[in-house]
């Protein structure tokens, strides 16, 4: 159960979000020469600090396109994005990982490493030339450990865990750079039920504890009805609605979203499910 803020920290968290830079993508258009249609056409969206931001949608909707823009991966014809006055196409790889931490949908990292020494390798973009990992580094290791449940593993060899294992890793990894935002596409695609909420549960906590971003593709709708605080939702390259999870989070908009009939419960907690409504 994810815990409830006090009007207190409310209003502690509301002074923090209005201080802090926006994440700004504006007007992005990119059309790859092998696509007969932009993978992303004019997609605008504001992403705040203390959010936690889910990007849903069906396939092929443009979402893991527009992280990968974000990120400077690919170089959409038109369009900026800014992080409150930094246009990030204007920053090197450095400045980068200090600001945007990534978990891909399906890693390659082929890495024959043991998982501690795997993590610290997050630390580099605020470790010195030729300097060792200090104090904050491994602090900042052990409480990714902590936080994705990592302890087990850090001795073994990173190509010998199975899938889930490894992107428990990853996440820890991306949670060990201390970037103000961290952008993850399907990072709970290969867990079990305990290690999926889990870990939703602690990129929620690190949202609210430290003010990390977090913008995360999840197909899965009910997962992100329970995490998330903001929606991106995106059809056909565009974003089809964004806003909190009362103003965009209905079964009438999700159908039209997916071409679909859908339709909602609450259970007694308050949290929304929804399914198919075809028979």
């Amino acid at each position: 159960m994810i815990p409830s803020e006090n009007k207190s920290s409310k209003i502690k968290r509301a002074e923090a979000e209005s201080a802090e830079p926006l994440l700004r993508v504006e007007q992005l258009f990119w059309q790859p020469g092998t696509s007969p249609r932009p993978i992303l056409n004019d997609v605008s969206a504001q992403i705040k600090k203390h959010q936690f931001c889910a990007l849903i949608g069906p396939n092929g909707a443009g979402k893991s396109s527009l992280i990968k823009a974000i990120l400077g991966f690919i170089r959409p014809q038109r369009g900026e994005i800014f992080l409150g006055e930094k246009n990030l196409r204007q920053l090197s790889r450095l400045q980068m990982a200090r600001l945007m931490a990534y978990l891909p949908q399906n890693s390659e990292t082929q890495l024959r490493l043991p998982v501690g020494e795997l993590l610290m390798m997050a630390r580099h973009c605020w470790i010195p030339p030729f300097a060792r990992p200090g104090e904050k580094d491994r602090e900042a290791v052990a409480e990714a450990v902590r936080r994705c449940q990592c302890e087990a593993l850090l001795e073994q060899d990173f190509l010998t865990l199975s899938g889930g294992e490894k992107q428990r890793v990853l996440c820890a990894r991306a949670m060990a750079q201390e970037s103000d935002f961290i952008l993850l596409d399907e990072p709970v695609s290969n867990l079990d039920i305990r290690y999926e909420e889990s870990i939703l549960l602690s990129l929620k906590n690190l949202c609210e504890e430290r003010g990390t971003g977090i913008v995360c593709v999840i197909h899965d709708i009910n997962l992100a009805a329970r995490f998330a605080d903001t929606f991106l939702l995106m059809k056909e390259g565009r974003i089809f609605a964004a806003g909190e999870q009362a103003e965009v989070l209905s079964a009438p908009l999700l159908s039209r979203l997916y071409d679909w009939p859908l339709e909602e419960l609450s259970d007694k907690a308050g949290r929304r499910y929804f399914f198919s409504g075809q028979p």
